[in-house]
């Protein structure tokens, strides 16, 4: 019988005399039935398609490193750096850097005090030099004005007179800092008077500086407890824009 072989038939038969015959029928095999069929492989990414299509995900530093800010002249949008603020345990007298900022209250029917740590430091490192410049100059302390007077070229290198007014808007008080720090690098000092509220005042300041001038802002004098989640919440809302 025609037994089946790997291309056609094999037919086997017995012919008169015992001489075996074998007789092969071969039918032509196209080559794709031929081969076992297995699905064709996906087409491969190229390593230049594959990073511009898939590219790698940013690493960014801590906020909290930058933020956008509008420029003023273009309108653009750019990334500037955003001081540090941080409170610091240090008597005022033994802080050293390049700018010292005390807050005055004052009144239109009164002559602006320097407060108790302002008075501390006008005599113990200063001789009397604040005073002299509050009154030589008309000081009034009225909101967001300014007077600034140079020290020396180590310790408390200038200190910064910033005027909180009658009022308690103590984000305008940071807006009017600010541009008057920005001409100042390394770190800066603010003096906490009593009734100071930190998240306004340090957003005010961060707004002010648009990302120039110090890089460390350090709180001294009578901050209040929980100042280190105001100035958390006040960076919060500055990076929200």
């Amino acid at each position: 019988w025609p037994k089946p072989c790997c291309h056609g038939w094999l037919t086997m038969a017995l012919q008169p005399g015992n001489v075996r015959v074998l007789t092969v029928t071969v039918s032509p095999v196209s080559p794709e039935t031929s081969r076992p069929r297995f699905p064709r492989p996906k087409r491969v990414e190229t390593y230049r398609k594959a990073t511009c299509e898939h590219p790698k995900p940013l690493l960014l530093s801590a906020f909290l490193a930058g933020c956008q800010l509008r420029t003023r002249k273009t309108g653009s949008t750019a990334r500037s750096a955003v001081a540090e603020v941080r409170t610091e345990p240090v008597r005022p007298d033994f802080w050293d850097g390049s700018g010292m900022v005390l807050f005055l209250k004052g009144t239109e029917k009164s002559v602006p005090s320097l407060g108790r740590i302002g008075s501390f430091l006008d005599k113990q490192c200063f001789d009397g030099a604040l005073a002299k410049l509050v009154a030589d100059t008309s000081f009034d302390a009225s909101l967001g004005s300014v007077r600034v007077h140079q020290a020396s070229d180590k310790g408390i290198q200038n200190v910064i007179l910033v005027g909180v007014g009658a009022g308690d808007d103590w984000q305008q008080v940071g807006l009017a800092t600010g541009p008057e720090l920005q001409q100042f690098q390394g770190k800066v000092a603010l003096v906490c008077i009593d009734g100071v509220q930190v998240e306004p005042l340090v957003l005010g300041l961060l707004q002010g500086l648009s990302g120039e001038g110090p890089k460390t802002v350090e709180l001294l004098g009578a901050f209040p407890a929980g100042s280190g989640a105001a100035i958390e919440r006040a960076q919060l809302k500055l990076s929200e824009g």
